[in-house]
């Protein structure tokens, strides 16, 4: 195994989510009440960030996922491999059988981002996996509208007692995992 590379992409991808974390921060100090809760700031913050990095993030994996493609007869030239097809035999991405889709393919900021996190989980260097673009698709948008609302609600404190302490970290923590 390799020694992992800190190179331009991998910097410049860092960077974006640290910005964007600031620009939340800087969100929650003001549109929220000055007399809101630590925990109150801390679940804002969370879930505006969670959403935005899906809407933004992820939603750039899928633009990868049906926009950059490849003909299967280019992907030896280009990449130097031979193409990886996990999907099962008969099954093509868009009925496109002379086709590889993802970011795998492409030369664009977003491509390189989403090749440099495929170094680690080669899922997410292309469509190769279905279930991976659908799990994308259902969190950039079914998901994140409920984010954004749940943010709001922090924002008018308009959140029960109960919901503040249990479902709101409930909520933090299968964001993590799922697309809740």
């Amino acid at each position: 195994m390799s020694a992992p590379v800190v190179d331009i992409v991998s910097v410049a991808s860092l960077s974006a989510v640290a910005c964007l974390l600031v620009i939340v921060y800087l969100a929650s100090l003001r549109v929220l009440p000055s007399h809101a809760s630590t925990r109150t700031r801390i679940l804002f913050i969370w879930h505006l960030f969670d959403s935005l990095i899906h809407i933004f993030f992820e939603g750039s994996f899928l633009y990868n996922c049906f926009n950059v493609f490849l003909p299967l007869s280019a992907v030896k030239l280009r990449t130097g491999q031979d193409p990886l097809i996990l999907t099962p035999p008969g099954v093509f991405f868009m009925g496109q059988q002379d086709r590889l889709y993802g970011s795998i393919y492409g030369t664009s900021p977003t491509a390189l981002m989403w090749q440099e996190y495929a170094k680690a989980d080669k899922r997410w260097g292309g469509v190769r996996t279905p279930p991976r673009t659908s799990f994308a698709q259902l969190c950039s948008t079914d998901a994140d509208p409920r984010r954004l609302g749940r943010s709001h609600r922090y924002r008018i404190g308009n959140l029960d007692r109960l919901y503040r302490r249990t479902v709101g970290w409930i909520h933090c923590i299968l964001a993590c995992e799922g697309p809740w």
